[in-house]
C-alpha cells in the first residue's frame, strides 16, 4: 500500500471544512432572523432585545415609538394598544420620553372579561400639545347610560408620567343671556350633556362657575343646572367641560371598570385655566389606584 502523503492528508482536511462549512451555510439563519434561538450556560446578546411578539409583552417601539422627547410618537403607541387590544397582549412602554400629539384611546371593550395591561417603565407621555380632553383616555364601547358596559381587570404596572396642557373643552354656548340664580340655560346644542355630568359656565364678570347637569331638554334646547348662577352670564358665553390629562371611563357613565389596579400613575397638567384638572375617575369599581 502508498503511503499517505502530507499532500494528501492536507486536501483530505480542507474537503472536511469545506463540508462542515457547506452544510452549516445551509442550515444557518441571518442575523437578527432566528425563528428558534436556544442556548446552554451564558448567551451573550450585544445589543437591546425587543419584544414585538406578543409574548410577553409587544413594545411600543416594535412600530416605530422612539421616546427621545422630539418624534411623534402618538400613531405608534396607538397602532400598537389597538393591536395589544385585539390579541390580547400586555404593552411595554420603555423608559424615555414620549411625544403625543393628539389623545390615545385605551379601549379594551374587546377584552372586557380578560382585562389589559400596560407596563411603563419610568416613561413619560407628554401630550403638552394638547389643547383640551385627555392624554390618555381608558374607556369600554358598546354600553349605554342605561345599560353600562362592564369590564373588568385594567392595569397600569410600574410608573407612568403624563403630561397634559388640557384647558376646558368647549361644548356650546348659551344662545340667550341669564342672570344671577337662574337654573334653566339655553344652549346652542344640548348633545354634548347629560344628567350628573359637570359644567363650566363663563360668567359677565369674567370668572366661572361650575355645576352638575340635572337635566337635558333636547326639544327645548336647554340644560338644567343643580345650583343656580351666581352672577349674569352673557348671550354667547361658552359652556365647557372640565378636561383631564388622564381619564378612566367614560364622562356619561356608560362604561363600569371592575377590578382596577393602578401601581403608579402620575400626572400633571400645566394648565392654569378654569376647569384644567389632572385625573377623572368615572364609573371604577372595587379597585386600587395609587395616583
Amino acid at each position: 500500500m502508498r503511503p499517505t502523503k502530507r499532500g494528501d492528508r492536507a486536501l483530505t482536511a480542507t474537503a472536511l471544512a469545506l463540508s462542515v462549512l457547506a452544510t452549516w451555510g445551509a442550515s444557518a439563519q441571518s442575523p437578527g432572523n432566528f425563528s428558534t434561538l436556544s442556548a446552554t450556560g451564558t448567551a451573550t446578546l450585544n445589543g437591546d432585545v425587543l419584544m414585538c411578539s406578543g409574548r410577553p409583552w409587544i413594545d411600543v417601539r416594535c412600530n416605530g415609538a422612539l421616546g427621545d422627547g422630539s418624534n411623534d410618537d402618538t400613531a405608534a403607541i396607538q397602532t400598537t394598544i389597538d393591536s395589544a387590544i385585539l390579541n390580547n397582549w400586555p404593552v411595554h412602554v420603555p423608559a424615555g420620553t414620549y411625544k403625543v400629539t393628539a389623545p390615545l384611546t385605551i379601549d379594551y371593550a374587546g377584552q372586557a372579561s380578560s382585562g389589559f395591561r400596560l407596563i411603563s417603565e419610568g416613561a413619560t407621555l407628554d401630550g403638552r400639545t394638547i389643547g383640551s380632553g385627555p392624554v390618555v383616555q381608558v374607556e369600554c364601547s358598546g354600553g349605554t347610560i342605561a345599560s353600562p358596559i362592564g369590564c373588568f381587570y385594567f392595569k397600569e404596572e410600574g410608573t407612568l408620567f403624563i403630561l397634559g396642557d388640557s384647558a376646558a373643552t368647549n361644548l356650546a354656548t348659551l344662545t340667550a343671556g341669564h342672570g344671577a340664580g337662574a337654573t334653566v340655560l339655553a344652549v346652542s346644542t344640548t348633545a354634548p350633556f347629560y344628567p350628573g355630568g359637570t359644567v363650566n359656565i363663563a360668567l359677565q364678570n369674567g370668572g366661572s362657575f361650575a355645576s352638575p347637569v340635572s337635566a337635558v331638554d333636547s326639544g327645548a334646547g336647554t340644560i338644567t343646572l343643580a345650583n343656580g348662577l351666581p352672577s349674569a352670564a352673557e348671550l354667547n358665553a361658552w359652556v365647557s367641560r372640565p378636561s383631564y390629562p388622564f381619564a378612566l371611563g367614560k364622562i356619561d357613565f356608560s362604561d363600569a371598570h371592575n377590578s382596577v389596579k393602578i401601581d403608579h400613575l402620575i400626572v400633571s397638567n400645566s394648565s392654569a385655566a378654569p376647569g384644567a384638572g389632572g385625573c377623572q375617575f368615572n364609573y371604577v369599581l372595587d379597585s386600587d389606584l395609587w395616583v
